[in-house]
């Protein structure tokens, strides 16, 4: 099952793999360069896409951002991406969860040393961007 991007059929789809802000910047705020007509062009492609003539049925549109500011307005319009979610940081329980996903295998392979309190580690490391927690799991 490999990524189709952010638009995929719900029996075949997986997470998207990027944010949408990068594809879907609000139309007519550049200044003329090339790369703003292709990115104007990106999004009257998927506002055709989701208003389109044809029903679909089964089809699950799923954008994520840290900046929902960044997506053009018309994106956001009932009908479209009309439902937000917002998931806020972890708390020093989840950042323990996370970090216990990430150190599993180095714990596995003796990159861990069993003096390690990753609940001192989660309480102690406030992040405002929670996937850096993944970094601890590259030894150096």
């Amino acid at each position: 099952m490999g990524s189709k991007g952010p638009l995929c059929s719900a029996e075949s789809c997986s997470p998207p793999r990027t944010e949408i802000d990068a594809l879907v910047k609000p139309r007519g705020r550049g200044r003329g360069e090339a790369a703003d007509s292709v990115y104007d062009g990106v999004v009257n492609t998927l506002l055709s896409k989701m208003d389109g003539m044809e029903q679909l049925n089964n089809i699950l549109v799923v954008g994520t951002t840290n900046r929902k500011d960044l997506i053009d307005a018309a994106l956001l319009r009932p009908g479209r991406f009309d439902l937000h979610m917002e998931i806020g940081l972890p708390d020093a329980e989840g950042r323990q969860q996370i970090l216990r996903i990430h150190t599993r295998r180095m714990a596995q392979q003796g990159f861990l040393d069993d003096t390690v309190d990753l609940a001192k580690v989660a309480e102690i490391t406030e992040v405002r961007f929670p996937p850096l927690l993944g970094g601890v799991r590259t030894p150096c």
